[in-house]
C-alpha cells in the first residue's frame, strides 16, 4: 500500500519500520522528509523507541542514497546514515545492546574501505590545501565530515582501531 508521510506518520515507529522495510522503493515518497523526522525521533525523542526511529531513518537514508543520480548526494546520504548511527552509540554508550545499527567497529571498516591506503596523500593535501584546486578541497572537506562521525565515537567505544588514530589527529588540518 503507498502511503503518505503524513499517513505514515500515524503509525506506531513499529508499524513504519515494517512498511519502510516491505515497501517498494518509490522515488514519489517523501523518504528525505521520513529520514529527518526519524533522525530526529531517534536523537531527541523517547529513549524506547529510538532505535527503531534510527533504523527507520537508516533505512531511508539507504533508499536516498540508491535513488541519487550523483555521487555527492550519494555520499551525503551514506554519510548521515553514519552519522546517526554514530549518535545513536553515543546516546546508548552505557547500554550497547545487540543491535547492529550499534555495531561501531562497521563504522571505522566504512571510513577505512573508503579512504585505505590514502592517508599519506590526504595529509601531504591538508597541509597545502590552500594551494589545491576547489575539487579536491571539496574532496578533504568530505574527509573531515566523515571523521567528525568517527571523533563523534571516541568517548563511547572501548577500543579505536589503531588504523583510525592517525586520522583522528589529521582532522585538525583539514579544510
Amino acid at each position: 500500500m503507498e502511503y503518505s508521510l503524513q499517513d505514515l506518520l500515524s503509525c506506531s515507529p513499529l508499524e513504519i519500520e515494517d512498511w519502510v522495510n516491505g515497501s517498494e522503493v518509490s522515488a514519489g515518497f517523501n523518504w528525505l522528509g521520513l529520514s529527518e523526522i526519524s533522525g530526529q525521533e531517534a536523537v531527541r525523542g523517547d529513549v524506547g523507541n529510538a532505535l527503531v526511529w534510527a533504523r527507520i531513518g537508516v533505512s531511508a537514508r539507504g533508499v536516498l542514497a540508491d535513488l541519487a543520480v550523483d555521487s555527492a548526494t550519494k555520499w551525503l546520504h551514506s554519510m548521515k546514515a553514519m552519522r546517526l548511527r554514530a549518535e545513536m552509540i553515543s546516546r546508548f554508550r552505557d547500554n550497547l545492546v545487540a543491535d547492529p545499527l550499534l555495531d561501531y567497529r562497521s563504522i571505522f571498516d566504512w571510513f577505512i574501505s573508503r579512504h585505505n591506503g590514502q592517508f599519506e596523500k590526504i595529509a601531504a593535501d591538508a597541509d597545502m590545501w590552500r594551494e589545491l584546486p576547489l575539487e579536491r578541497i571539496r574532496e578533504l572537506r568530505r574527509v573531515k565530515e566523515e571523521l567528525n562521525v568517527l571523533r563523534c565515537l571516541l568517548d563511547c567505544v572501548p577500543l579505536v582501531p589503531a588504523e583510525i588514530r592517525p586520522w583522528i589527529g589529521l582532522w585538525y588540518r583539514l579544510p
